[in-house]
């Protein structure tokens, strides 16, 4: 495995924190401790879990990029928040939205090519990446 800082997963997840803590500058002061703390919160610990993880042999690597997946789909779910109370503009809503789908891009291009954890079936391979499979109907 590469170091981490040359992953692309890595760099693209540490720009996405990046820009959750420019935007989260603007909240209103009531946040700041609020939703703009849990939206760097998130942020944060995409790229600390890759970075935590990458050594691991494949098995311990794909469980954390399992975890770094619900993260990120919490941190998605609280730019949603944001957006719907009007917290910042549109054009900082679409990049945000944006640099997420590239994160879900990139977690799933790992995932295919490292394939399912052990004793998984390929039925439950999917769980954590984003995937329902009906649950969330």
């Amino acid at each position: 495995m590469l170091p981490y800082r040359e992953l692309l997963l890595w760099q693209t997840t540490m720009d996405l924190a990046e820009a959750i803590y420019r935007y989260t500058r603007d909240f209103p002061l009531a946040e700041r401790l609020g939703l703009a703390a849990e939206l760097r919160q998130s942020a944060i610990a995409l790229p600390a879990g890759v970075a935590e993880n990458c050594n691991l042999p494949t098995p311990g690597f794909l469980r954390g990029l399992r975890l770094t997946s619900h993260v990120l789909l919490r941190l998605e779910n609280q730019t949603i928040l944001a957006q719907r109370l009007r917290y910042w503009p549109p054009d900082q809503f679409d990049d945000i939205s944006r640099r997420i789908v590239d994160v879900q891009r990139l977690l799933q291009a790992f995932f295919n090519s490292l394939g399912p954890l052990p004793n998984e079936s390929a039925a439950d391979s999917g769980r954590g990446r984003g995937e329902c499979r009906g649950e969330c109907n």
